[in-house]
């Protein structure tokens, strides 16, 4: 169709993800210091018999942004509900989040 361009090449990794769904990864990165904004965040996969009804992340908690799960261990991306990866240290725990439901520390 004449002199139209050649699309782009896809993106690989947390690029592609990012730009699928850049509402959940926000503008974090892996190392950033970041609070929990969000009410009502609840763990069901720490300990169950310590915490049966799940565990609630208090409000105000801060951690580190261990990781951006945005691709899988081939490198392909991945859709994830929740790619940030928080590490807390009190009570040590991490969990995903949603970029709405923290804020940069």
């Amino acid at each position: 169709f004449g002199g139209s361009a050649p699309p782009p090449p896809p993106r690989s990794g947390a690029a592609a993800a990012c730009m699928m769904f850049p509402d959940h990864c926000g503008d974090f990165k892996e190392g950033d210091k970041v609070k929990v904004t969000a009410e009502g965040v609840v763990l069901f996969h720490v300990q169950p018999k310590e915490h049966p009804d799940g565990f609630k992340v208090p409000k105000g908690a801060e951690g580190v942004v261990a990781k951006l799960a945005t691709e899988d261990k081939q490198g392909r991306p991945v859709s994830t509900n929740r790619p940030l990866i928080v590490k807390f240290e009190n009570p040590k725990f991490q969990a995903h989040f949603e970029a709405n439901e923290l804020e940069k520390a």
